[in-house]
């Protein structure tokens, strides 16, 4: 996939902002076992795993610190495992949005189905992996505030939740900026919004808002 983006039209925008080998970095993080169990529970095993495989390393992702902020944010700054996995999740976010925006000039409008003729900014980027995040976190902790007798596992649920629905306002622009299929496709399955599960104008996915 990094070697496809090398590959792209230097004309894309978006790598005059970023190196496209930059947005597939990911540096994991070591869990402890109690950690991967909450990932587990969640069903995200793959959401970790599939970065770890294909990252690059070396550089500094673009888009970890928006993802980083949206984990501090829920978390609170806890370091109980359930946080560890909430970081560990939301910093994979970064990679999953950085790894489809390398091939999104490759892509198709999400309603339209033409190819992408506009660009993309870092910016558009950052508030999808904050987007994605804030699903992913609520994911992580959903199960678990449902199964440990914890006040602060719940309150971390519940800014999770708080901070879907404050962001939710700006979703529909924010799959205009994206626009590509896969890109939209990524924000609108792992966002919990009204949209989340209507399908498209050409009935070829997920997220388009009644």
């Amino acid at each position: 996939m990094a070697q496809e983006a090398k590959e792209a039209n230097q004309a894309v925008a978006l790598f005059a902002e970023a190196h496209p080998a930059t947005l597939v970095q990911h540096n994991a993080r070591q869990l402890t076992d109690e950690a991967r169990r909450h990932i587990d529970a969640a069903e995200l095993a793959f959401w970790i795993s599939t970065p770890q495989q294909h990252a690059t390393h070396g550089a500094i992702n673009p888009l970890a610190e928006a993802a980083d902020e949206i984990a501090t944010t829920v978390t609170a700054g806890d370091e109980r495992p359930t946080s560890q996995a909430v970081h560990a999740a939301c910093e994979a976010t970064a990679w999953w949005v950085g790894a489809f925006a390398t091939i999104r000039h490759r892509g198709v409008h999400h309603q339209a189905l033409t190819p992408i003729s506009s660009g993309i900014t870092l910016a558009a980027l950052r508030a999808a992996t904050q987007a994605v995040a804030v699903g992913i976190a609520g994911r992580i902790l959903a199960p678990a505030a449902r199964t440990l007798d914890s006040e602060t596992v719940h309150r971390a649920y519940c800014r999770a939740i708080t901070e879907g629905i404050v962001r939710e306002p700006a979703l529909p622009a924010l799959i205009e900026d994206l626009q590509e299929l896969r890109l939209a496709d990524l924000v609108t399955l792992y966002t919990p919004w009204r949209g989340q599960y209507t399908k498209y104008a050409a009935g070829t996915g997920a997220g388009q808002v009644e």
